[in-house]
């Protein structure tokens, strides 16, 4: 398997994965191809950080995006939205190698926390913790449980207080 940023070239195919990866999720309104679409067209979009996953015949089986968002006052941070791999890739190991994968580029890049909204169960082991530890909270009802925070710095996150901030792309 090769993980590698996206291209233009790949968009379509990222795409497809993505709707294909959540059409039967439980927790999903089956939208998260039209995130990353949107995604693309703003500031927010960090090429570098919207990393594929390819077998070895070349195919797109995975997908992952990081985007800039603000904490608070501004504290900025970064956006993980979303993890996808292919049903029939699932169970592989392939999205913990995507995760890994993206924090290691995000901290690279001097990034110094990640947000995300979505399952304990699989980001803790990535040492992510509920964002509400930090009184960061999200801009809107019911997320407390699922919100959740890294930090790629020690201490990134001391001072930092508020609602999250998301690019207007998340706004479907």
């Amino acid at each position: 398997m090769l993980i590698k940023p996206e291209q233009p070239g790949d968009y379509r195919c990222v795409e497809q994965v993505i709707e294909s990866a959540f059409r039967n999720a439980e927790m999903s309104d089956q939208t998260e191809h039209l995130l990353v679409r949107n995604l693309r067209q703003t500031n927010a979009y960090l090429p570098s950080l919207s990393l594929i996953a390819q077998n070895h015949q070349g195919d797109i089986i995975g997908h992952v995006m990081l985007s800039t968002i603000t904490i608070g006052e501004g504290e900025p941070s970064l956006a993980l939205a979303p993890i996808s791999v292919l049903l029939d890739y699932q169970g592989k190991e392939i999205g913990t190698q995507l995760m890994q994968e993206s924090i290691a580029k995000a901290e690279a890049e001097g990034y110094r926390s990640i947000i995300v909204l979505g399952a304990p169960e699989f980001y803790l082991r990535f040492g992510f913790e509920k964002a509400i530890e930090w009184q960061i909270t999200a801009p809107f009802e019911g997320a407390e449980p699922y919100l959740l925070a890294l930090e790629l710095v020690e201490g990134a996150l001391d001072d930092v207080r508020g609602e999250v901030h998301y690019s207007k792309a998340f706004n479907l």
